[in-house]
């Protein structure tokens, strides 16, 4: 017995490897991108903090040490 052509166009679409809707894959992609812009502003603040800090213990050890304390930093 033979299949028919509808139920073998159906077997033959059930046996491929399923696929990421469109949706989901926008989805996918602006997560990735609001990650990877959210590391990006950290380590610019960081680095920008830390310029900050050096500039601040050159012009006045004691403001480091009160900021540094209130901060909760640590700098060695």
């Amino acid at each position: 017995m033979s299949l028919r052509p509808s139920e073998l166009a159906k077997l033959r679409r059930s046996s491929f490897k399923a696929s990421v809707s469109a949706a989901d894959g926008l989805r996918q992609r602006v997560s990735v991108m609001d990650s990877i812009r959210e590391a990006s502003r950290c380590s610019a603040l960081r680095k920008k903090r830390s310029f900050e800090a050096v500039a601040l213990a050159q012009s006045h050890p004691l403001a480091l040490e009160k900021t540094v304390v209130g901060r909760g930093l640590i700098l060695r």
